[in-house]
């Protein structure tokens, strides 16, 4: 994944672009929750991970959506900031793509894996299905 596609990656992760606010206090409130949106799909991809047979699909499905919570509580998160501080600046977005690019890319790389890996598993199509209507 290139410079360019990490970039992008960030602001969809972050779900955000453009300009405002103090930038410092962008930066920090967005840092922690970017690491904090890295962390949760992190554990997407660990529990996609676990699944070496289609016996495993339902544990791990019942787990995903035991973990649906906080990463529905991250998007809330993301909107209150960007109400509070505004969207970030271009300085706050390329400071967070230097600091925080290569762990965006590897967890993006991760969850690419595990779903192409679990989608070649019998029935593994169908639950990612389900495992994308997850709400």
């Amino acid at each position: 994944m290139g410079r360019a596609r990490t970039g992008l990656s960030l602001i969809a992760l972050l779900g955000l672009a453009g300009c405002g606010g103090n930038d410092e206090a962008q930066y920090k409130a967005f840092e922690e929750l970017a690491r904090e949106q890295v962390a949760a799909q992190e554990q997407v991809a660990d529990i996609l991970a676990t699944v070496k047979t289609p016996a495993e699909m339902p544990a791990a499905l019942e787990m995903l959506k035991a973990s649906q919570p906080r990463r529905q509580q991250l998007v809330r998160k993301s909107q209150e900031l960007e109400l509070k501080l505004g969207k970030p600046s271009d300085a706050v977005q390329a400071r967070l793509k230097e600091s925080l690019g290569h762990s965006i890319e590897g967890m993006f790389n991760h969850l690419k894996i595990e779903s192409l890996r679990v989608r070649n598993l019998p029935g593994g199509e169908e639950f990612l299905n389900t495992v994308a209507q997850i709400k």
